[in-house]
């Protein structure tokens, strides 16, 4: 997957979780900053883990901060990374 389409699918999981628009959610924009726990943050990953076909390790599940890390840790799943 290319990273251009894995952000937007990202930011839009994000923006769903957190009830604001796509638009207004940046790649450094930390998960707690927009009132997400970790919680939120394993469902949307698992939902993209379903739309791209992937699995993330549990191991790289602790990266996860930011949306960016996010983009990271799903394309370095599906080998892109």
């Amino acid at each position: 997957m290319d990273a251009e389409t894995c952000a937007a699918a990202v930011r839009r999981e994000v923006a769903e979780a957190a009830g604001v628009d796509p638009a207004d959610v940046g790649l450094d924009d930390r998960f707690e900053d927009l009132g997400l726990d970790s919680l939120d943050a394993l469902g949307m990953i698992s939902n993209l883990e379903d739309e791209f076909e992937v699995e993330v390790p549990d191991e790289d599940l602790r990266e996860l901060e930011t949306v960016r890390d996010a983009v990271t840790v799903l394309r370095r799943a599906a080998g892109a990374a």
